[in-house]
């Protein structure tokens, strides 16, 4: 290979290069102006926010109730029958 075809298959190489180069920087700036609206349009979102309402009930755990016991009328629950038998109510 001599010195000039050297020369000119690196000249090509440069012209592809700075061709890539240039498609890159345009992306770039579509990007870009895709990011700026993007933040504009956030921006006008967060403005038309509700604002949080002035009371808010604090959160609870649900917590159990202790049981009712019974009263000692219902625990009486047999009753005898002329056989002697004992039956339970349900």
């Amino acid at each position: 290979m001599t010195a000039e075809e050297t020369i000119a298959s690196l000249e090509a190489q440069l012209k592809q290069a700075l061709e890539r180069l240039g498609q890159m920087s345009e992306q770039l700036q579509q990007t870009q102006e895709q990011l700026r609206e993007a933040h504009a349009r956030i921006a006008e979102l967060e403005k038309l926010k509700t604002p949080a309402p002035p009371f808010v009930k604090a959160n609870k755990k649900n917590q159990k109730r202790a049981r009712r016991k019974r009263s000692k009328s219902v625990m009486h629950t047999t009753t005898r029958l002329d056989q002697g038998l004992c039956l339970r109510r349900s």
